[in-house]
């Protein structure tokens, strides 16, 4: 029962260890794993990253183009202006009717005749009421038309450039009939016209509109312009209108509808939205209109504080700075779908790293069943088998063999130890036996002496008293005990004189004191 309980604690520290080494290939594995799913994230976000920075650098450097065609123009309108002899200029032929005046050229049919390379002007006031300033600037507007057409040729994006001067009058390119659109004063009145009024020859830049539907129906446009200045004074402004349809096309499509792109400046305007079967925007749209709900709280100051990739509950959000105008790229998408492919990679390494190392804990534990446990188990057994004499019960491995048979000889040797120990004390118990018995006759054989001695104490009529060396009763005869009047057992241990009478005592003192204390062996009568 001691060896069985035994075997159940090993077998069951066994079993826990094997336990915990299940636990530990777990925490292995999902360790292992999720390491490798972190770092694969990292880098995830980094290439991602990098990704819109490549996409935000391309839309940048549209921007830029369009910000160095259009100061290009600006300081060459300048230059027209400032050295009007130096290059001559003619005015060009123009037609009034009534209030308004225009380019004398013919209709031309862009269907059937093909694009015209030629911009149109078109104005208010009276043609021979111009003075020398108003007719240099009509000359001036009129030659940026070449730079115009080569402006077009580099930015395809771009869709209208013209001037515009505060003297009520404008020149667009693409040409443009009269029958179709002509200059109105509420041009000048507009938004972005009126920022660029304030604008001095000291203080002279680009600035760009907010977003706005285009009234020839091409989608949302955005206009980047800058002041013409001649002696400090402002007359008008040179602008290029951008489709953002065209920027929309050059952002790389998306592979599901949870993703998304928005181009916004910092007054929260939307540019462009692109997502997955949507075309370009072709209205004025909010946030709310765009993006998710969860999102749809965030605004450009927000924006501003955060990283260029971050997690705001279940979306990832990546953004981008473009320095030509201060813009911002921003892209969305679930954090699920960003992280679907690693994630997917991280239950595949799990499942192989988890797999692996349970198949190796199971071949580890199969062999040490095999090469260990069973022979052990049939080790200890065998040493109950031989313990109770019956020793050829189990039959051992090869390699066990031998320790098999050293068990065996060591019982064996137990045994014959054990049977020669058992005679030793069957001899031992004789022996003891006998002396006991010794004992036993001389024990009586002293007893009856001593029985006789008493008898005859007894019958001698004379007193004997027995003493120790310190005059204290050991024994005394019939006789003392009359005279005393007490038992034996009730003088034991006290002085032999206090029970005597006193001339007798007095005599035994005398007796004591000439033997100097020490009690003479005879009797005293």
């Amino acid at each position: 029962m001691h060896y069985q309980a035994g075997i159940n604690t090993v077998f069951r520290r066994y079993n826990i260890t094997v336990v915990v080494a299940f636990i530990v290939i777990i925490l292995i594995a999902f360790s292992a794993a999720s390491f490798r799913y972190f770092d694969q994230i990292s880098q995830h976000k980094q290439q991602s990253l990098a990704e819109i920075q490549q996409e935000a650098l391309q839309l940048n450097l549209m921007l830029e183009q369009s910000v160095e065609a259009v100061v290009g123009i600006q300081e060459y309108a300048e230059y027209l202006l400032k050295h009007p002899n130096e290059i001559n200029i003619p005015m060009p032929s123009l037609l009034q009717e009534e209030d308004m005046f225009y380019l004398n050229k013919p209709l031309h049919d862009v269907i059937k005749q093909g694009k015209r390379l030629s911009s149109n002007i078109t104005g208010l006031g009276q043609v021979s009421q111009f003075g020398a300033l108003k007719k240099q600037e009509i000359a001036m507007a009129n030659a940026l038309t070449p730079a115009f057409v080569a402006a077009q040729n580099i930015l395809k994006e771009a869709t209208w450039f013209y001037y515009i001067s505060l003297d009520n009058f404008v020149n667009i390119y693409p040409w443009v009939d009269r029958e179709i659109w002509q200059f109105s004063e509420k041009a000048l009145d507009s938004q972005h016209n009126k920022s660029m009024r304030v604008l001095t020859a000291k203080d002279n830049r680009v600035i760009w509109s907010p977003p706005y539907l285009d009234a020839a129906g091409g989608g949302m446009n955005a206009s980047l312009g800058t002041g013409v200045f001649h002696q400090d004074k402002l007359l008008g402004s040179v602008v290029i209108d951008l489709n953002l349809s065209r920027l929309h096309a050059s952002l790389p499509e998306l592979e599901s509808n949870t993703q998304g792109f928005v181009l916004y400046n910092k007054n929260n305007d939307v540019l462009l939205s692109k997502r997955l079967g949507k075309e370009s925007l072709s209205y004025r749209a909010s946030w709310q209109d765009l993006l998710p709900e969860s999102l749809q709280g965030l605004t450009a100051k927000h924006l501003a504080t955060i990283g260029d990739s971050e997690r705001l509950g279940d979306w990832f959000i990546e953004k981008q700075l473009l320095t030509a105008n201060g813009w911002t790229l921003l892209k969305y998408q679930r954090y699920e779908d960003f992280s679907a492919p690693q994630y997917s990679d991280f239950i595949f390494v799990f499942s192989m790293l988890f797999i692996g190392l349970l198949a190796f804990l199971m071949l580890v534990n199969t062999m040490t069943k095999r090469t260990f446990i069973k022979p052990t188990t049939e080790f200890i057994s065998h040493i109950e088998y031989c313990a109770v004499g019956d020793p050829g019960k189990v039959s051992p491995a090869a390699d066990w063999l031998h320790w098999f048979q050293v068990v065996e000889d060591i019982f064996a040797q137990n045994r014959s130890l054990l049977l020669q120990l058992t005679e030793q004390n069957d001899v031992l118990d004789s022996r003891v036996i006998e002396k006991t018995k010794a004992l036993q006759e001389t024990s009586t054989k002293h007893q009856r002496d001593y029985a006789l001695l008493r008898s005859v104490m007894n019958a001698i009529p004379e007193l004997i008293v027995f003493n120790d060396p310190d005059g204290l009763l050991m024994g005394c005869n019939k006789a003392f005990e009359r005279l005393a009047n007490h038992s034996v057992d009730q003088m034991l241990g006290v002085n032999s004189a206090n029970f005597m009478p006193i001339p007798l005592a007095k005599e035994i003192k005398v007796l004591n004191a000439l033997n100097k204390n020490v009690y003479p062996q005879q009797a005293l009568i």
